[in-house]
C-alpha cells in the first residue's frame, strides 16, 4: 500500500496509470462501447466528417429507421472511425501484453541462467543475445512475419485456434522473439550482483539446490526491475505492432488496428484528416501512458533512482 500511495503521489505516474486504466477498460468493453460494428460499411456515407448524422433503411417494413451520429467520421469505405478506434485498442493491448509476456519469459530465463551458472553457458547465451541485439528489432520482426505469412505456415497457425487471426499469432511470435535482449542483460546483471551475497551463500550452506535458489531467492529479487522493464516493453510492442500493421504485415483489413488505419488514411490526410488523426492520437496517448507509468514504477521500486515529486 505504501508503494501504491507513493506511486500516486508522482503526478506523471498517476497520469500514466489513468491512461493505462482507460485503455484497458476500452479494450475489455469495446464491443459494448462501440456504437456500430467496426467492419460494417454504410453506403452513401463514405469519408464523412466528424459529427455527421446518418439514417439507415428500416430493418423491417413499418419499423423505425435507425439513426445516429458518426462522432469521429467515416473512412472511404463508410466504416465508423470511432468504432474502429475502440476495437483497435483491444488489438494493440493484446499484442503488447502477449508479446511482452514472451519477452519476459525468454529474457528472464536467459539472464538468470547466464548470470547464475556463468562460464561457458554465460558466454554462449550472451553471444546469442548480442546476435539478436545486433539486428534492428523492426527488421528482424519483418523477416519473421514474412516467414510466418507463407501459406503453409498461416494454415498451420489457423489450425491452432479459430478464435485468433493468424496475423495476430504472427505478431505475437515476431515481437516476442525480438524484444527480450534488454531484459536478459538487466536480469543477468542483477543475478551477478546477488549470487555472491550472504543470503545465497546461506542457502547453499543449508543444502538448497540450484533450482530452489533460482526460483525462491533470485527470481523474487529480480521482480522490481523486471516489472519496470515489462511496462516499458508493452509500450514498445504496441508501437511496433502499429508500425508492422502500417506496413501491411500485421493485422489485415477489414479488422481494425491503429497502424492499419494510419496506413489506410495516409493518402487522404488533406481531404479526410480525421481518418488518420484519431487512431494516431489513441496510439500516442496509450504509449505515453505506459511510458509515464513505467517511469513512476522505476522511481518507486528503485530507491537509487527515486526522484522528488511535488
Amino acid at each position: 500500500m505504501g508503494a501504491l500511495k507513493e506511486l500516486l503521489r508522482n503526478r506523471s505516474a498517476a497520469v500514466g496509470l489513468v491512461i493505462v486504466a482507460v485503455a484497458v477498460f476500452v479494450a475489455l468493453t469495446c464491443q459494448w462501447l462501440a456504437p456500430l460494428d467496426p467492419v460494417d460499411q454504410y453506403r452513401g456515407y463514405a469519408n464523412q466528417a466528424p459529427g455527421t448524422r446518418f439514417e439507415l433503411a428500416a430493418a423491417a417494413a413499418g419499423g423505425p429507421t435507425p439513426a445516429g451520429t458518426f462522432w469521429l467520421g467515416t473512412d472511404i469505405n463508410g466504416r465508423d472511425i470511432l468504432s474502429r478506434v475502440l476495437y483497435g485498442a483491444r488489438v494493440s493491448l493484446l499484442v503488447g501484453l502477449v508479446a511482452t509476456l514472451l519477452n519476459v519469459l525468454i529474457g528472464m530465463t536467459v539472464g538468470i541462467l547466464a548470470g547464475y551458472y556463468g562460464r561457458w553457458l554465460d558466454a554462449v547465451l550472451m553471444r546469442l543475445t548480442d546476435t539478436f541485439f545486433a539486428f534492428p528489432g523492426m527488421l528482424l520482426a519483418i523477416i519473421i512475419l514474412a516467414t510466418l505469412n507463407q501459406p503453409a505456415v498461416r494454415e498451420a497457425l489457423t489450425g491452432v485456434t479459430s478464435h485468433i487471426d493468424p496475423g495476430m499469432w504472427g505478431l505475437f511470435i515476431a515481437l516476442g522473439l525480438t524484444g527480450w535482449t534488454g531484459i536478459a542483460r538487466v536480469i543477468r546483471g542483477q543475478v551477478l550482483a546477488m549470487k555472491e551475497q550472504e543470503f545465497i551463500e546461506a542457502a547453499r550452506a543449508v543444502g538448497c539446490g540450484h533450482a530452489r535458489i533460482i526460483l525462491v531467492h533470485l527470481v523474487p529479487n529480480c521482480l522490481a526491475p523486471l516489472i519496470v522493464l515489462a511496462t516499458m516493453q508493452v509500450a514498445y510492442n504496441i508501437l511496433s505492432e502499429a508500425g508492422l500493421s502500417f506496413l501491411g504485415l500485421g493485422i489485415q483489413p477489414p479488422d481494425a488496428s491503429w497502424g492499419g488505419m494510419l496506413s489506410e488514411g495516409r493518402p487522404y490526410m488533406e481531404t479526410a484528416w480525421w481518418w488518420g488523426v484519431f487512431p494516431g492520437l489513441a496510439l500516442a496517448f496509450t504509449v505515453l501512458g505506459f511510458n509515464l507509468f513505467g517511469d513512476g514504477l522505476r522511481d518507486v521500486l528503485d530507491p537509487r533512482l527515486k526522484t522528488r515529486t511535488s
